[in-house]
């Protein structure tokens, strides 16, 4: 859709941890301090709103437990240690990327997935940054950064840049990932971190023959009452593009969580007034025909419901129209049900896209 020019994207901050290696930009060290004595548990909560004020120092802690539980899992991905990356998930975990057409949805899927990338390519690096830790409730916690990740394929160094988010449900004394969502970038930069020379990854569009066609009646089953208004929900704020309409499609967004993270640019968003002059701008040279969404997977994590679906959409983009199918997701929060988190891409692995460049 597209943050390029979906609503919302991003879709899940505080600083990132980053290792000690990395001094010169280490945003770490405080999070590692504050696991090394225990965290005090966070303040009840005696209403949404009341959740939803500057965090008081409890809350601020839960924030960095969050942050200090995504870097372990970064951490234990390099490594390649099974045991961890099992830890880290929720049995039930939803994982969006580049590398599948469709999530994985359970924790023996996301092993499988690092397993079969093990054979192929050895990572080396993978480094979150500019991260930023939100408390949705005193259960829920949104986490998204900016990433950079590098891999061996023979002798050659491969990275990939984007954004990424996670949503962890438990609290913060035994948080678990139930969602992760890769957002990657078009372009790497020309070296790493390491100053080594690297090449970027070649990418694919989410491929047409994925895209039913706009006269096939789709048969949906949702498990819950909720789950179907909530994709109908996502269908109001998608049709809020083609009016133009950036007030009516704000109107869904949470005031105190809304983050933004599309292939649209370079870097997530976060605030409901730097999305408005996002798509005040696209607006002024771009025009949206339609969204079409199809194929979503709902699911409820913590404090709140992530819905996945699957989408083609058209626009006018200095009077060319293009045409773009990807994958997306929108959480929300339960408690009033609020935009809380939009992510969404059309780019995804070569050998699994339409066979041309991403230009």
């Amino acid at each position: 859709m597209t943050l390029r020019l979906l609503p919302c994207v991003v879709l899940l901050l505080v600083p990132v941890p980053l290792r000690a290696a990395e001094a010169p930009q280490d945003t770490l060290a405080p999070l590692r301090a504050a696991t090394e004595a225990p965290l005090a548990s966070p303040a009840p909560l005696r209403a949404p709103t009341e959740a939803r004020l500057p965090s008081p120092a409890p809350l601020r802690a839960s924030a960095e437990r969050a942050l200090v539980r995504v870097n372990a899992l970064t951490d234990a991905i390099v490594r390649g240690d099974l045991d961890e990356i099992r830890a880290a998930y929720d049995a039930k975990v939803l994982l969006v990327g580049p590398a599948t057409l469709t999530p994985l949805d359970s924790i023996d899927a996301v092993l499988k997935h690092y397993q079969a990338r093990a054979r192929t390519e050895k990572i080396l690096y993978f480094h979150l940054r500019q991260g930023r830790s939100d408390i949705v409730d005193r259960q829920t916690a949104v986490v998204v950064a900016n990433y950079e990740e590098g891999v061996k394929q023979g002798e050659a160094i491969i990275e990939t840049n984007g954004k990424i988010m996670f949503v962890l449900s438990g609290g913060p004394t035994a948080y678990r990932i139930g969602a992760q969502v890769i957002v990657p970038n078009v372009n790497a930069g020309t070296y790493g971190p390491m100053g080594t020379a690297i090449s970027s990854r070649p990418w694919g569009r989410f491929p047409s023959r994925e895209v039913p066609s706009p006269d096939a009646v789709e048969q949906l089953q949702f498990e819950s009452p909720w789950a179907e208004q909530l994709f109908e929900t996502t269908k109001e704020i998608n049709a809020t593009f083609p009016k133009g309409s950036v007030d009516a499609m704000l109107a869904f967004a949470d005031k105190d969580v809304s983050i933004w993270a599309g292939d649209y640019g370079p870097v997530y968003i976060t605030g409901v007034d730097a999305a408005r002059r996002h798509f005040d701008d696209f607006f002024r040279s771009g025009r949206m025909r339609g969204i079409r969404a199809f194929r979503p997977v709902i699911r409820e994590i913590g404090g709140t419901r992530m819905v996945y679906f699957q989408f083609e959409e058209s626009l006018d983009v200095e009077r060319e129209l293009r045409r773009n199918n990807g994958q997306a997701t929108y959480l929300f929060r339960i408690d009033p049900s609020k935009l809380v988190a939009c992510t969404e891409t059309s780019i995804v692995l070569a050998n699994i896209g339409d066979p041309y460049p991403v230009n």
